[in-house]
């Protein structure tokens, strides 16, 4: 900046004019987004209403396993970018080898909505095993 001899001037002349004003400079700290959300949590705003989260029982999905069934390990993860969207799938049978699969997702969506469908997916693999 002091390279530099027309900011200089430019500077100077602001600060003549700023000088009138009795201006005093005050510095914003930063603030971290989990601090907000903490704060928030613990004194919500006067007037704010709660989501009620019951859910009704009829549309709780139940699976009924074979008998041939036997464990098996799920990983999954969902990923949306600028080029695309995706989700990938290892399963890991009790004593076989690791699946790795990938999906490609063709709606939008957003991250957590692309792991969601991640898990759907490994779930469907792994029922028609």
């Amino acid at each position: 900046m002091y390279a530099k001899p027309h900011l200089n001037q430019r500077i100077a002349k602001w600060l003549m004019l700023l000088a009138d004003l009795d201006l005093e400079f005050v510095h914003q700290k930063s603030i971290k987004g989990q601090t907000i959300a903490d704060q928030l949590a613990e004194a919500p705003l006067p007037g704010e209403q709660f989501t009620n989260f019951t859910f009704p029982d009829e549309l709780i999905a139940t699976l009924s396993l074979r008998e041939e069934s036997y464990p098996m390990t799920l990983f999954f993860n969902g990923s949306k970018c600028q080029r695309g969207r995706g989700a990938g799938v290892v399963l890991i049978p009790l004593d076989a080898e690791p699946m790795p699969l990938s999906f490609r997702l063709d709606f939008p969506c957003t991250n957590n909505t692309a792991e969601y469908e991640a898990l759907v997916l490994g779930l469907q693999v792994a029922l028609h095993l």
